[in-house]
Parts: structure tokens; C-alpha cells; sequence
């Protein structure tokens, strides 16, 4: 989803699709990084560019292609699940870029809800924090400057202490 090309395939998957067959679609949109872990002034332009395009750009043409599909194919059960994280809401020295990526995201989900609440079938949208996940990301966060990224020793010590949530888990949750 980094790229222009990924809009074009996921607009031919969405062609294709045959939207009448479906008592209930969902998109989620969870593609996101936290790289880089730096300070907002230490960090790189094209750094920016690529965190912002991936984590809020990419969740709103995604969700502008389905919520179209949506419309058009006057789907009465549809749904947006935007991932987010509870750096959505207080900011983490280092994390800035993502934690301003993953805030818009949030009001992405409000944007989504307000612009179809006239449609004949609106589409409902929530932003969801499903909490710390033993993920890449993780290891990503583990792996970091103590210097960019001061509370590393937090994420490491939920790893060794086993607190870190199963993907998988919190997908049945939310697909439950």
C-alpha cells in the first residue's frame, strides 16, 4: 500500500467482486508502521512522507474505494475497522509521527460515518485499539535507540514478562 499501484489492484479486486452475495462486508484497514522511531526534528523528510502515506493515506483511499463499492452497490451491512493504538491519544517521545498517523486515523472513522450517515446504507466505521501486540512492530519498538525512543525498556520487559497479545486472538475478537 505504499504505492499508486496498490490502489489499482485493490480497485480490480473490488470490480470483481460480486458484491450482491454478501450479507455483510468489512474492510480493515490495518496497514501501518512506526518506523522511523525519532524525534520529529531529527527525522527525515522522505521518512515523513513514507510513515504518513503508509499509516493515513493509504487507510483513506482504501476506505474511499470501498465506501464507493458500498454506495453503489447499496450494501446495507457494511463495515470500516480502522487499527489505531492508544498512542492515538497520548503522545510517546520518539513516536510522534506515528502517534499523529494513528490519531487521524481515528478521525478518519468519524469523517467516514459523518459523510454517510444520509446514505440509504451508511457505512459504519469505528477505530479500534487492539492493545500491544507481539508483533514485528514490537520487535521493531524492542529493537530501537534507547536515545529516540526512551521507554524501549517497557516494551521489553512486556515481551520477557509475556504480555504481549497474539494477533491472531484479537483477530477471531474482532472478525467474533
Amino acid at each position: 500500500l505504499s504505492n499508486k499501484e496498490s490502489y489499482k489492484k485493490l480497485n480490480e479486486i473490488f470490480i470483481n467482486l460480486k458484491w450482491s452475495n454478501y450479507s455483510k462486508v468489512v474492510l480493515i484497514n490495518n496497514a501501518s508502521t512506526i518506523l522511523p522511531i525519532s524525534h520529529l526534528n531529527e527525522t527525515d523528510n522522505n521518512q515523513i512522507y513514507n510513515l504518513i502515506h503508509l499509516n493515513l493515506i493509504s487507510c483513506i483511499l482504501a476506505s474511499q474505494l470501498f465506501m464507493n463499492y458500498c454506495k453503489t452497490n447499496n450494501l446495507d451491512n457494511s463495515f470500516i475497522i480502522n487499527i489505531s493504538s492508544g498512542v492515538s491519544l497520548k503522545p510517546i517521545e520518539g513516536w510522534g509521527l506515528y502517534c499523529i498517523s494513528k490519531a487521524a486515523v481515528n478521525m478518519l472513522a468519524s469523517v467516514i460515518a459523518e459523510d454517510s450517515k444520509n446514505w440509504e446504507y451508511p457505512i459504519k466505521s469505528i477505530s479500534l485499539n487492539p492493545g500491544p501486540l507481539n508483533t514485528p512492530m514490537q520487535k521493531m519498538i524492542r529493537d530501537s535507540d534507547k536515545k529516540q525512543n526512551p521507554i524501549k525498556s517497557k516494551f521489553v520487559k512486556m515481551y520477557d514478562d509475556g504480555e504481549l497479545l497474539e494477533p491472531k486472538l484479537i483477530a477471531k475478537k474482532i472478525i467474533g
